[in-house]
């Protein structure tokens, strides 16, 4: 009976770390993969818009399959095998996810010489402050985790 138990909690766990590995890999790969069809659009737009979010569920996914790949006895080949596989997923996805975050410094850097280019080198003097104010830094991790603030 106790046994029975053990090989249900295994294998619930392997069920879980495969789900979680398996989501967060598919989604991630979006971000590199342009979208074959119009109905794959919001896929290869979105998921380099919620890397942030990939990147934790990816961390989670190797976190959970990295535990479970040293927990369990070592008799349990095909589960290691398994195991092993939702390792090597979760961690391609976590590198993935990663991708548009280590980017965005370099393009924020083009973006900002384009406008001076265009606009001149005082423009951020020229834009009118009073309607609504502008935010202290281009991005903030936070705000791309949990939402920018209406402000009142």
């Amino acid at each position: 009976m106790v046994k029975q138990r053990q090989r249900r909690a295994v294998s619930f766990y392997l069920l879980v770390s495969w789900l979680v590995s398996g989501v967060g890999f598919f989604l991630s790969l979006w971000i590199v993969v342009p979208a074959p069809t119009f109905t794959l659009l919001p896929l290869g737009v979105g998921a380099p818009e919620i890397s942030p979010w990939l990147l934790g569920l990816n961390g989670l996914g190797l976190l959970l399959a990295g535990k479970g790949y040293i927990g369990l006895p070592a008799q349990s080949a095909d589960r290691h095998k398994t195991l092993g596989v939702a390792l090597g997923l979760s961690l391609i996805g976590l590198l993935l996810s990663a991708l548009p975050l280590s980017q965005f410094a370099a393009t924020n850097r083009r973006a900002d010489a384009a406008m001076v280019q265009v606009f001149g080198s005082g423009y951020r003097a020229d834009i009118p402050t009073n309607s609504v104010p502008l935010r202290s830094q281009p991005f903030v991790l936070l705000d791309a985790l949990r939402g920018i603030r209406d402000r009142p």
